[in-house]
């Protein structure tokens, strides 16, 4: 892709966006500053509202973005076609799940009503098949085999904030509000191995190709 068209893109991408704020100030009737202003000015609240939750999502689109600029690498060095696939669907999936994250699209139901737990059903299925598509270069792989146990905290602190959600009922009484600590904190955790992988294995990566 050249310079030029690279920047077209990008101009077409950014003027879209802004259009389509414009747009739904018209279609909800609501005034564009809605749209356009921060959140916490809006909502009148203080910025540390969420904090850690925005922390997470900002982490999620860093190793999204890591993800897909060595999948790009590896495509453009005529690189291991299945390791440029692992890091292009490693970073779609960790900018799915931000955009899920940040918009609450799961605790909205999609904004149909989906039941939550069927959304979770939906991810931790694309996310299996993920791993198993990929099981050989996860494991084995020069590059990412030696990063494998980054990846297997971030799967199994995400799993613990699940089961703790899952137990809520049982916990709240014995822990009460800090039973949210460990939910969200081991969410947290996780999305910070998450990255911790995919950019160590990024980096791996080059180094690999570049000496070899």
């Amino acid at each position: 892709m050249t310079t030029r068209r690279a920047a077209y893109l990008l101009a077409a991408g950014s003027v879209g966006v802004l259009a389509l704020a414009a747009l739904l100030s018209v279609v909800q009737d609501e005034p564009f500053s809605t749209y356009s202003r921060d959140t916490f000015m809006t909502a009148e609240v203080s910025v540390l509202t969420g904090v850690l939750s925005n922390l997470g999502v900002f982490i999620w689109i860093s190793s999204g973005c890591i993800a897909l600029f060595a999948a790009a690498v590896c495509w453009a060095m005529n690189r291991d076609r299945r390791l440029s696939g692992f890091f292009a669907l490693g970073g779609v999936l960790s900018g799915v799940l931000a955009f899920d994250d940040f918009f609450m699209l799961h605790e909205l139901g999609f904004g149909v009503g989906i039941n939550e737990r069927i959304i979770f059903g939906l991810y931790g299925m694309l996310l299996a098949i993920f791993l198993w598509w990929f099981r050989h270069e996860i494991v084995d792989h020069v590059v990412l085999g030696p990063s494998r146990w980054l990846l297997a905290a971030s799967l199994g602190l995400v799993t613990g904030s699940l089961v703790v959600d899952a137990l809520q009922g049982q916990l709240e009484p014995l822990l009460g509000n800090w039973r949210i600590f460990f939910e969200d904190g081991f969410k947290f955790l996780g999305i910070v191995w998450w990255a911790a992988y995919f950019t160590k294995a990024a980096f791996d990566m080059i180094l690999h190709s570049r000496s070899s």
